[in-house]
């Protein structure tokens, strides 16, 4: 009962970017009579499950998923070879939408408390631990949704992988019967709305202006020709008011007696 408590308040949660949980609230699911078509559709992919596909239900089963969106992000991070001020910037889009999609997911799932599929039909076999969750929309569906959005504008040469690992996401739920079709297909149109209110104020943290100033000159000051992306400083933040409103002192002077 407590855990159940704690699972409703998720859509209750400040978020970031949403004005609330409620913001993008999904429409209601289908009725009995198409919930009743869609676990005949379950009852075909699960005749299709194999060793292969039991691996990727797993495989995305293991953690929540923002933990796999990460995994991911950092992988993407690694490979295109970014510095830290950056790759921290992608983390951080990526992260507040995942948050948001996540509290706006469970907005919507206790709104409209579906069941889940072997909730009504205790003979659809399954590999995974069934959630004690509302089964609308599919938190793994608004999650992926959500980062391949996301994911897709920072690499957008990626974009296509993204969402084939999305679609992916979303599958392996199917066929482990533990959501319906719907419940994809609401969570998608969900997590891409919570992704492009991301987007859009990231758009706006001027992350993209480039460097016009010039290095510090005198003793003991840096001195280079390619300073990592100084003007990260001035980027917009999430939750500082500004990138100095913690700003040290200044070190002692370079001829000073503290300093030597």
């Amino acid at each position: 009962a407590n855990a159940e408590s704690t699972q409703e308040e998720v859509g209750k949660w400040q978020t970031w970017v949403l004005s609330s949980g409620s913001q993008f609230r999904v429409s209601p699911p289908p009725d009995e009579a198409a919930t009743r078509i869609e676990l005949e559709q379950l009852r075909g992919m699960i005749a299709s499950r194999d060793p292969a596909t039991r691996d990727r239900i797993l495989w995305w089963d293991a953690v929540a998923p923002s933990y796999r969106w990460n995994q991911i992000a950092l992988e993407e991070a690694v490979k295109a070879g970014l510095n830290a001020n950056v790759a921290s910037r992608r983390l951080a889009l990526l992260h507040i939408a995942l948050a948001d999609a996540a509290i706006a997911a469970w907005d919507s799932k206790h709104a409209h408390a579906r069941a889940r599929p072997t909730s009504i039909d205790g003979t659809l076999p399954t590999v995974v631990s069934v959630p004690s969750t509302p089964s609308y929309p599919d938190e793994h569906a608004v999650a992926g949704a959500a980062a391949a959005a996301v994911l897709g504008e920072l690499f957008p040469q990626r974009a296509d992988a993204f969402k084939r690992l999305a679609e992916e996401a979303g599958r392996m739920r199917l066929i482990a019967a533990v959501a319906f079709p719907s419940d994809l297909e609401a969570g998608v149109e969900l997590g891409r709305r919570v992704a492009q209110a991301v987007l859009e104020r990231g758009r706006q943290d001027g992350s993209d202006k480039p460097w016009t100033g010039k290095g510090p000159e005198g003793p003991g000051r840096w001195s280079g020709t390619n300073p990592v992306l100084p003007q990260a400083a001035t980027w917009g933040t999430w939750l500082l008011t500004k990138g100095d409103e913690f700003r040290p002192p200044p070190p002692p002077a370079f001829d000073s007696p503290e300093f030597a």
